[in-house]
C-alpha cells in the first residue's frame, strides 16, 4: 500500500463530501475532527493538527487561506518538523489521509514529505463557490466601513466578489499546476459529477494496493444542497467577464476528463 490520500481544493467546493464518502469506503482520516458548524452541519473532516499546521505555515508567509501565497508555499522550522511528526504518527492508521483545502498552498512541499503520496482534488463552479461564501459571511470577505452594516439587507453591497474570486483562482490553479507536473499522483473530480466519479476512483486506489470499499453509496449526493445551481444575477456576471476563472474552469474540466479516463480503464481492467 502507498502513502497517505491528500484531499483538498478550493473552499465551499465539496471537499468535505468527498471526505465523507473516502472515509465511509475505510480512509481514516483522523481521530481529532474538527466538529460541524452551521455553516457545514454534516461536518468537515478535517484534523484539527492539519488546519492548525497550514495555518501557522501561512502566518510565517504573511498570508492567510483568504489571501494565499503568490506561489506554492513551504514549511520551515518547527512548523517542518511538525509535519514530518503528523505523517509518522498518522502512518500507523493506514490506510490514511486528511483533508483540508488549505493543502493546496502546500502541495509541492507535502509531496516531498509524502513522494508516494495520492492528491484528490474536487472543483466547482466559481460562480456557486463565490455564492457560498458570500452566504456563510466570513468577516474576511466583507468590506468594513462606518455604516456597513446598514447596508447588509442590500445583498452584495457588503461582498468582497474579486477576492473571492482571487482565491478561487489562486487554489484551482495551484491544483492545475500540480496535476500537469504530477498526472499520476493526481486525481480531480467535478462536484457537479462526483456520483460518476467516485466509483471508478475507489476502484483506482483499490488497485494500487488501498484496502478501500468500492461499494459506496453515492446516492445521496445529488440531494445535497451544494447541488443547488441558482445564483445571483450579478454573481453569473462577474465570473462570466472573467477570462481567468473561464480559461481555468475549462482546464479543469478537461483535467478532470483525463482523470475519469483512466480510472475507468482501471475499472475494466479489474474486472
Amino acid at each position: 500500500m502507498s502513502g497517505p490520500i491528500v484531499i483538498t481544493g478550493m473552499h465551499r467546493s465539496g471537499t468535505s463530501l468527498l471526505a465523507s464518502l473516502l472515509r465511509s469506503s475505510g480512509l481514516h482520516l483522523g481521530d481529532r475532527l474538527l466538529p460541524p458548524s452551521q455553516a457545514n452541519q454534516p461536518g468537515y473532516f478535517e484534523d484539527v493538527d492539519f488546519i492548525g499546521l497550514h495555518d501557522r505555515a501561512l502566518k510565517r508567509l504573511g498570508r492567510s487561506m483568504y489571501d494565499p501565497p503568490d506561489s506554492t508555499g513551504s514549511f520551515d522550522g518547527d512548523v517542518l518538523d511538525d509535519a514530518q511528526s503528523l505523517l509518522e504518527k498518522s502512518a500507523d492508521q493506514a490506510p490514511w489521509g486528511w483533508k483540508d483545502p488549505r493543502s493546496a498552498l502546500f502541495l509541492e512541499q507535502w509531496l516531498r514529505l509524502a513522494p508516494d503520496a495520492q492528491f484528490v482534488f474536487v472543483y466547482r463552479h466559481p460562480t456557486q463557490v463565490i455564492h457560498s461564501l458570500r452566504r456563510r459571511g466570513d468577516a474576511e470577505l466583507q468590506w468594513q466601513y462606518p455604516g456597513a452594516a446598514s447596508v447588509a439587507s442590500l445583498g452584495g453591497l457588503r461582498f468582497r466578489i474579486a477576492k473571492a474570486a482571487s482565491m478561487w483562482i489562486q487554489y484551482n490553479r495551484r491544483i492545475v499546476e500540480f496535476t500537469r507536473k504530477h498526472p499520476e499522483q493526481s486525481t480531480i473530480l467535478p462536484l457537479d459529477n462526483l456520483s460518476a466519479f467516485v466509483p471508478p476512483v475507489l476502484t483506482h486506489f483499490r488497485g494500487l494496493g488501498y484496502p478501500l470499499q468500492a461499494d459506496v453509496d453515492v446516492k445521496s449526493i445529488e440531494q445535497t444542497e451544494l447541488m443547488v445551481k441558482s445564483t445571483p444575477w450579478w454573481i453569473n456576471w462577474y465570473c462570466e467577464q472573467s477570462f481567468a476563472m473561464q480559461h481555468l474552469l475549462q482546464e479543469l474540466h478537461e483535467l478532470a476528463a483525463a482523470s475519469r479516463s483512466e480510472e475507468h480503464t482501471s475499472e475494466l481492467q479489474s474486472r
